[in-house]
C-alpha cells in the first residue's frame, strides 16, 4: 500500500516539476515576441505623432507587453487612446474623447486598473470618460459628470444623479496610483 502511494507522489511530483519547465520554456519565446511587438508599436507611434501638436507618453497600460499611445492632440482638439494591433502592424484609435473650448485637460491612466481617464470640458461643467484598456479595444466603464451651476448643478455617474462623494469614489475606484499625460498648452 505504501509503495502505490509513493508511486503516486512521485508521478504527481515528476508532473509539477514537468508543467514548470514547460512553463518556463515557452516565456522566453512569448518575452521575445512581445520585445519585438513593443518596438514595432513605438515605431508606429512615433510616425503617428510626427507632424502633429500636443503631448504624447507611451506606456503599457494593460500588461501585454505591447504599449499604447495615449495623446493630448492639440491638432485635432482631442484626447485619445491608440493602441497597436501586432496582426495587421497597424496602430488604431481605440477611443477618443474632444476636449472642448480649449480647456486643456490632461489624460490620467492607472497601469494598477488598466484604465485611462480622458477628459472634457465646457462652460457647464467638466465630463471624464475611463476606459478599460485590453488589447486592442478600449471600452468605457464610466462616464462622470460635473455641473458647475450654469446650466444645472450636481453629479451624474454613467447618466444617474449621485452625491459628490459617490462621484468622487467612483473615478478613484479606477484610477489607483494614477500617472498623468499633461497637455503642451499648444
Amino acid at each position: 500500500m505504501k509503495q502505490i502511494t509513493m508511486k503516486k507522489k512521485v508521478k504527481q511530483l515528476c508532473c509539477i516539476l514537468l508543467a514548470v519547465i514547460l512553463c518556463m520554456g515557452m516565456t522566453v519565446p512569448a518575452m521575445a515576441a512581445s520585445s519585438r511587438y513593443y518596438n514595432a508599436a513605438v515605431s508606429s507611434y512615433k510616425k503617428y505623432v510626427k507632424g502633429k501638436r500636443g503631448s504624447y507618453k507611451i506606456v503599457d497600460i494593460d500588461g501585454n507587453g505591447i504599449p499604447e499611445l495615449l495623446m493630448h492632440n492639440s491638432s485635432a482638439g482631442i484626447n485619445e487612446i491608440r493602441t497597436y494591433n501586432p496582426k495587421t502592424r497597424k496602430n488604431v484609435r481605440a477611443a477618443s474623447v474632444g476636449y472642448g473650448k480649449g480647456y486643456n485637460f490632461p489624460i490620467k491612466y492607472s497601469r494598477t486598473c488598466h484604465t485611462v481617464m480622458l477628459c472634457n470640458a465646457n462652460t457647464g461643467g467638466t465630463e471624464y470618460c475611463i476606459y478599460r484598456v485590453r488589447g486592442t479595444k478600449a471600452t468605457r466603464i464610466v462616464k462622470a459628470e460635473r455641473f458647475n451651476g450654469k446650466f444645472q448643478k450636481g453629479y451624474k455617474v454613467n447618466g444617474k444623479r449621485v452625491s459628490g462623494s459617490t462621484y468622487s469614489r467612483s473615478v478613484k475606484k479606477y484610477m489607483q496610483k494614477a500617472g498623468v499625460v499633461w497637455s503642451s498648452g499648444m
